[in-house]
């Protein structure tokens, strides 16, 4: 049995983060900035309802009848993405209150 180290896994989680980033701009592209979780001011439950109906994609790509690897990876990279424009969305909103009326 080969040993993997981490290095190996290298290209393949490049090409992720290069799939989550188109598939950013494609959401942007489709809903517009302010309807996705990345926008600061988005309240971060219905962020939060984005994200849930993802990931219930991926559970209905893991199910015997309608699952399949190629759909799974699909889901998967989009449930990756709202969460990571979820967690910057957050984020950046924590970072511009935290400024207060400086700006």
């Amino acid at each position: 049995m080969k040993t993997v180290s981490v290095f190996d896994l290298a290209d393949p989680f490049k090409s992720i983060l290069a799939d989550m980033q188109k598939e950013m701009h494609s959401a942007i592209s489709k809903h517009g900035f302010e309807n996705t979780p990345l926008n600061p001011w988005k309240d971060p439950r219905d962020s939060f309802i984005i994200l849930a109906e993802e990931f219930g994609e991926v559970a209905r790509a893991l199910t015997r009848d309608e699952g399949d690897i190629n759909n799974l990876i699909a889901e998967l990279v989009q449930t990756a993405t709202m969460a990571a424009a979820m967690a910057v969305g957050v984020q950046s909103k924590r970072i511009y209150d935290s400024y207060g009326a400086q700006l």
